[in-house]
């Protein structure tokens, strides 16, 4: 993978940059994820494990594909930033890549947009997704949550992600992250039952 092991290890010259990095398609050559993170060794290893810490699955099913042919997406720095203004910078580059047709895997506009800050990239259609397909929401607050207001839904989305943990973003992974999602999904159903019985 050439220099992605001097890239990785950078970390140890430049500990207070925070990097726009994108996933390289080794094939393809096209960058397919675009993300940010402060530490470039750790986030590119959890990207190699995507069955313990990717939530997005377009992304996983790409890792994995990848993996199972015997490559690895190579990691490439898109952009240094020293002032701790990455917001903007990751939204131009997640730009960049979808108006250049690249493929790309990310599912949220970047920056803020991105749910809590999380280092994944993560949407309230992925969030309220994987909450349907979840057994802990039933039949009748599934129908339900099809017919409530865009906002309505946007907050009960982020009051479940702000009180199950920064686990639900590949912070933690494994058992954690199993747990995070599960008080996720609870909450959801809570606050639709509440919703329900008004």
């Amino acid at each position: 993978m050439g220099n992605q092991a001097s890239l990785i290890s950078e970390q140890n010259v430049q500990e207070n940059v925070i990097y726009i990095y994108g996933l390289k398609c080794p094939i393809s050559g096209k960058v397919r994820y675009i993300g940010k993170t402060n530490n470039l060794k750790k986030r590119y290893h959890s990207h190699l494990n995507p069955d313990k810490c990717e939530v997005n699955r377009h992304k996983k099913s790409w890792i994995k594909k990848l993996l199972k042919q015997g490559e690895k997406p190579e990691i490439t720095i898109l952009e240094r930033i020293y002032d701790g203004q990455w917001e903007d910078a990751e939204i131009k580059w997640i730009k960049k890549g979808r108006d250049e047709k690249w493929g790309l895997t990310n599912l949220a506009d970047g920056g803020k947009n991105n749910w809590f800050h999380s280092a994944d990239s993560l949407d309230l259609g992925f969030l309220l997704a994987d909450a349907l397909a979840s057994h802990v929401v039933d039949d009748k607050k599934k129908k339900l949550l099809f017919t409530l207001p865009f906002e309505t839904t946007k907050e009960i989305s982020l009051k479940a992600i702000k009180n199950s943990g920064d686990t639900w973003f590949g912070i933690g992974c494994d058992i954690d992250k199993i747990k995070s999602m599960r008080i996720t999904h609870e909450i959801i159903n809570n606050e639709l039952e509440l919703i329900a019985s008004q």
